[in-house]
């Protein structure tokens, strides 16, 4: 099995894919939360053995074993769900990602034309090591926290989420509009903010990875009755190029 996990997110929640064999894997914790089961393992328990399987993930700490769940399983799981996000969870997967997975081997989030990468001089030990470590701290602390350790270790800057290509997405600028004088927001509100009343899987997605390079923090809170991801206005430093 490849070690390469592909992240996405459904409601607000993370969802790993992993290709084994170019047919794709989901990270069993998952797909337990975005289906609504209070029990990943309950959920595991209910599938057939071929549905399910164990995927080996490199960490700081050694080699970190994880249940996955395969396509036909994912869709038992659905199945079974009795939730409303179940059902919308499908026809995000059929629609959206499977489709793109097939085609292109990773879902993504749009299309941009980055600007070529430039020649850098890098020791490989470094790299690995560095790598590993922001590896970890994403696993650990979230997105926002690795792409702050990636400059830390010395690694070269990261073409997809660098200023010139995402101030290039044409949502850039009524998101930063909206977040002008907001202290915090959810990728709902954001959305809302902007007259997107019922944003898809992929605008949620481009909403959350601007929020995240303008180093805006995240956290978890309890909305009314369900967890919603909190994002934060970052400290002076880190403000918004254009903002007052």
């Amino acid at each position: 099995m490849s070690n390469a996990l592909l992240a996405y997110e459904f409601d607000e929640h993370p969802v790993r894919i992993v290709m084994v064999a170019g047919d794709p894997w989901f990270v069993a914790n998952d797909l337990a939360k975005a289906l609504g089961y209070t029990q990943a393992p309950h959920m595991v328990r209910m599938l057939d053995d071929d549905e399910k399987g164990i995927h080996i993930v490199d960490t700081l700490g050694g080699h970190q074993e994880m249940n996955i769940i395969s396509e036909s399983g994912m869709y038992a799981a659905v199945l079974k769900s009795r939730r409303d996000e179940a059902r919308r969870f499908r026809k995000w997967v059929t629609s959206e990602v499977l489709p793109a997975l097939r085609k292109t081997g990773q879902y993504q989030m749009h299309d941009l034309d980055p600007p070529p990468l430039q020649s850098i001089d890098l020791d490989p030990s470094r790299l690995v090591a560095g790598v590993s470590v922001v590896r970890e701290a994403r696993r650990l602390w979230g997105p926002a926290a690795a792409r702050a350790l990636w400059a830390q270790v010395g690694l070269p800057p990261c073409v997809v989420d660098s200023e010139a290509v995402f101030d290039g997405d044409p949502m850039a600028a009524p998101l930063k509009a909206y977040l002008a004088d907001r202290a915090e927001t959810t990728i709902g509100q954001a959305a809302e903010g902007m007259g997107i009343d019922e944003p898809d899987w992929s605008t949620r997605q481009r909403i959350g990875r601007l929020l995240a390079m303008w180093g805006w923090t995240q956290r978890t809170r309890k909305i009314g009755k369900r967890a919603a991801r909190v994002f934060s206005r970052p400290a002076s430093a880190m403000t918004i190029e254009g903002e007052a």
